[in-house]
């Protein structure tokens, strides 16, 4: 990365008071999870990043 550049988040942002104000980019991305892949928790995402790793790893042996 080249110096200056900012570092892309997908990440909620939290004010001073607690509150969840949602990104934009994250917004969109899980809707996509949602809509094209059914995926519509965290522990969805985590439990499908978990078979993809897997999957991946049995392919190398």
């Amino acid at each position: 990365m080249s110096q200056g550049a900012e570092k892309l988040s997908y990440l909620d942002t939290v004010d001073n008071k607690g509150n969840t104000i949602p990104s934009k980019k994250a917004e969109y991305l899980r809707q996509i999870l949602k809509n094209e892949y059914g995926i519509a928790t965290e522990e969805e995402l985590e439990q499908e990043l978990k078979l993809l790793q897997q999957r991946w790893l049995s392919l190398a042996i």
